[in-house]
């Protein structure tokens, strides 16, 4: 039976396709996207499985994947970078991308698009490679690797194109955008420092409440994002308040965030994180309370039986956009005898 019927009743259907609608529009305007390296293997299960593979080489135990949690990962990453750190520097370049492989088809529409901000979590060169590759095609580009993002402060370029920021670091054969990898932010330590050390926050705090963003295959519950989402929640109300206090409507600029995942990984969540739910009511209920979650964030969730249905949506997507942009980039070239873009 089709998931979507079976466990949402017709208010949350027919909330689900507003919200689709409203992100088609907002698309072809102004957006911004983060990409999280679960783009194409969603879960605890991948992270398990590339530290699980990175220990192996190094010769060093690690918990059954039942007793492993998030942080647990974090902190054995920061044992392997103490204990065995050159096998642990191969090993992580040999087993991250095979683990958390980018969706290389939903890269080439997302550099073509119009988006501001192109923000991964990633550290699979993907992105960087297929700039460099097509040039010409993607002239104006702009790549910011971590940690060295505070030169985004310093770019005044206005080329109509996107920035892309490695916010985690990225593992590069050009030493131009390749992060050291005792900086990459994959441990505990490392996430410590990035969040609460360095420019990294301010910068995502200042999309979040400038931009319309999508957030794909990223986890927004992970503790450090969760925080700066918060804050600026209560950066954008204060601006609100502010505006409307002194009828400055005109400079009015309301906020939309989406969230796109499937009803598949909901349940799988749901069932894991309690073992005793089996009636369908229950469940249902339960679902409600993962929307609402959401909402609490100011976040649209825009939800799809599985990924599957939710990769092909939003590749379909972006093809129309970039195929829109096209062509009114061919009209503008014939009206004004000009060479296309």
């Amino acid at each position: 039976m089709d998931l979507m019927n079976k466990y949402l009743d017709e208010a949350l259907l027919q909330k689900n396709k507003n919200n689709i609608q409203d992100f088609k529009e907002i698309i072809e305007k102004d957006f911004s996207i983060f990409i999280g390296a679960g783009v194409s293997n969603q879960g605890l299960q991948k992270w398990y499985g590339c530290v699980k593979n990175i220990s192996v080489d190094c010769k060093i135990k690690i918990r059954e994947e039942k007793n492993a949690s998030i942080k647990y990962l974090k902190l054995h990453i920061d044992k392997l970078i103490n204990m065995n750190f050159e096998n642990y520097e191969t090993s992580l370049k040999k087993h991250f991308n095979k683990f958390f492989p980018f969706n290389r088809k939903l890269i080439d529409d997302i550099l073509l698009s119009k988006a501001n901000y192109i923000i991964t979590t990633n550290f699979e060169s993907d992105i960087i490679d297929k700039i460099e590759k097509f040039g010409k095609q993607h002239k104006g580009i702009e790549i910011f690797v971590y940690p060295n993002l505070f030169n985004i402060f310093k770019s005044h370029k206005n080329t109509n194109r996107p920035k892309v920021m490695y916010i985690h670091g990225c593992i590069s054969d050009n030493e131009e955008y390749k992060t050291p990898t005792q900086e990459l932010v994959f441990g505990f330590r490392t996430f410590e420092k990035a969040y609460n050390e360095s420019i990294l926050p301010i910068i995502i705090k200042y999309i979040l409440t400038t931009e319309n963003t999508l957030f794909y295959g990223f986890n927004i519950f992970e503790e450090n994002i969760l925080k700066i989402i918060e804050t600026s929640n209560i950066i954008i109300q204060k601006l609100i308040d502010y505006n409307n206090k002194y009828n400055y409507k005109d400079r009015q600029k309301y906020i939309s965030r989406y969230y796109i995942t499937s009803m598949e990984s909901i349940i799988k969540k749901i069932k894991e994180s309690d073992i005793r739910l089996k009636k369908k009511s229950d469940i249902q209920n339960r679902i409600r309370e993962e929307i609402r979650r959401y909402e609490t964030l100011c976040i649209k969730l825009l939800l799809f039986e599985n990924f599957d249905l939710a990769d092909q949506f939003i590749i379909n997507e972006f093809e129309n956009i970039n195929l829109k942009h096209k062509n009114r980039s061919r009209s503008l070239a014939k009206e004004n005898d000009i060479p296309e873009i």
